[in-house]
């Protein structure tokens, strides 16, 4: 079944890119056209040591003159600690300018994630991604209900339905469907009319193993979801975010 939506996200985005070309216009605007003139974006990656991480993420800034970066943390650091170590020298390193998002991948219990916001609770993060197993949905519902700190999550979610059961437990603040299982680009807009009719945040994530790039991939985040025909537009894989919600912010673009 999985492999199935993940087949049809895959001829969904192609048939929108095919509509596209045939009509001689860019998907965006067969979607509504452009909302932003510019979008505001954040580097991600970061796996150094508590003593280097700063450096490796301010390197990533530096690369491409962004204000905001996300940083790995979870089971790959060895210990809740050296994880929880390794976001405040972040913060500290960085500074107040700079906004710091968190990953997890899915890897730590209930009671971890609880304890890594706590102890990290006054790094102002802006967001904790997928802190706990995806199957777990009650269980981030649990972590997001014990912090003040966004919880986002989503990438391993097929269809409208698996997020709609995410928002009835309010497990997340911020909604992160990967087009690439979750349905395509027309799934995606139905996901985002879920995140936007419960007031939550939407980060579409269409390009699957953009983790795997030689550089650092970059994020950005319009309101709508971006043109399929625009991918190949870079030179290097990126992965592209959008948020349903105008959000106030200081990062740059790219």
């Amino acid at each position: 079944m999985l492999t199935t939506i993940a087949a049809i996200s895959g001829i969904d985005m192609a048939l929108w890119d095919i509509l596209g070309k045939s009509l001689g216009v860019p998907v965006w605007r067969l979607l509504g056209g452009r909302r932003h003139a510019r979008m505001p974006a954040y580097a991600s990656g970061g796996w150094a040591p508590a003593e280097r991480i700063a450096a490796e993420l301010q390197s990533f800034l530096d690369r491409g003159g962004f204000k905001a970066v996300k940083m790995r943390v979870g089971a790959g650091d060895g210990t809740l600690g050296h994880s929880i170590r390794r976001v405040r020298a972040a913060r500290e390193g960085l500074g107040d300018e700079v906004e710091i998002m968190c990953d997890a991948h899915g890897t730590w219990t209930v009671p971890e994630a609880r304890r890594f916001c706590r102890a990290v609770a006054e790094c102002d993060l802006a967001w904790l991604e997928e802190p706990v197993c995806a199957d777990d949905k009650r269980g981030q519902a649990e972590v997001r209900a014990a912090t003040d700190i966004p919880i986002a999550s989503g990438e391993s979610e097929f269809t409208r339905f698996d997020f709609r059961d995410l928002i009835e437990l309010r497990a997340l603040d911020i909604l992160q469907p990967d087009l690439s299982i979750a349905g395509g680009i027309t799934e995606g807009m139905r996901i985002e009319a879920l995140a936007s009719a419960h007031q939550l945040r939407f980060v579409l994530c269409p390009i699957s193993g953009a983790a795997r790039s030689p550089s650092p991939p970059v994020c950005t985040w319009p309101r709508s979801p971006p043109a399929a025909s625009s991918w190949s537009t870079r030179s290097a894989p990126t992965r592209c975010c959008t948020s349903s919600r105008s959000r106030t912010s200081p990062w740059s673009t790219a």
